[in-house]
């Protein structure tokens, strides 16, 4: 299966992920992978080193950025310089708290959009009322040329269905989207330690496994949908920089 991983975290996303990009190359190299994905939350401060370190491994780099507009979490990716350009422009318009879904319209071009479908709002929004949910989900899409819904393993299997027949009815495209915050499942302990930290609580727990790690290609397979393989390697294509 021709996989590429575009929602990971790294430790630059503060508190949000135990992966280091060396670790997390190497095992993408190890996997037989080619193109590799990173969108930190709302910084590009890891780019340039991950930039270099997947050139130096061979892998094809595409870079991203996470930023939350209008209560909803969106991913960035760069498909070409004046993507970048744009996703500068875009964060600091974000960062100085005057973005809406317009101004994602507005600087748009040379960038893939994705949506997770991840996320508490959009699930119970469609769970509750699909009508109304498919007429706000039109209002906010609308006119996003590259827009894609990313669909997450870890997520309840009924809501990925739900999802999945919701894009299929409206027309949406659905890419393989898992949230990769570590690279082995052993690893979520990292995460485990840092919620102990901002909360000051006392780790009990010595070892824990956890599913946002880079996935095994059987469970990629399982899961994920020839059409979801495709459209993102749509986006792979697409990438020139």
């Amino acid at each position: 299966m021709n996989f590429t991983p575009l929602h990971v975290y790294s430790g630059y996303s503060f508190q949000k992920s135990g992966l280091k990009i060396d670790a997390f190359l190497d095992e993408c190299k190890k996997r037989g992978l080619t193109t590799v994905g990173i969108s930190e939350y709302e910084t590009l401060t890891s780019a340039p080193a991950f930039f270099h370190e997947a050139q130096k491994r061979g892998l094809k780099p595409i870079i991203g950025e996470d930023y939350e507009v209008d209560n909803l979490l969106f991913s960035f990716f760069v498909l070409n310089e004046t993507g970048y350009k744009n996703l500068l422009k875009l964060g600091l318009e974000i960062k100085n708290e005057k973005a809406t879904v317009e101004t994602i319209r507005e600087y748009q071009e040379g960038l893939a959009i994705v949506l997770t479908t991840k996320q508490d709002r959009l699930i119970t929004s469609l769970n509750t009322d699909e009508q109304t949910f498919a007429r706000k989900f039109a209002k906010v899409t609308r006119g996003l040329e590259n827009f894609y819904i990313g669909v997450d393993y870890n997520d309840d299997i009924q809501n990925c269905d739900h999802f999945r027949e919701f894009a299929f009815s409206h027309g949406y495209k659905l890419i393989a989207f898992p949230w990769i915050k570590y690279v082995k499942k052993e690893d979520a302990i990292i995460l485990e330690m840092m919620r102990a930290i901002e909360t000051k609580e006392v780790l009990e727990v010595k070892e824990l496994s956890g599913n946002d790690c880079v996935p095994e290609e059987q469970t990629l397979t399982d899961f994920y949908k020839e059409s979801e393989i495709s459209a993102l390697e749509e986006i792979v294509s697409k990438v020139d920089f």
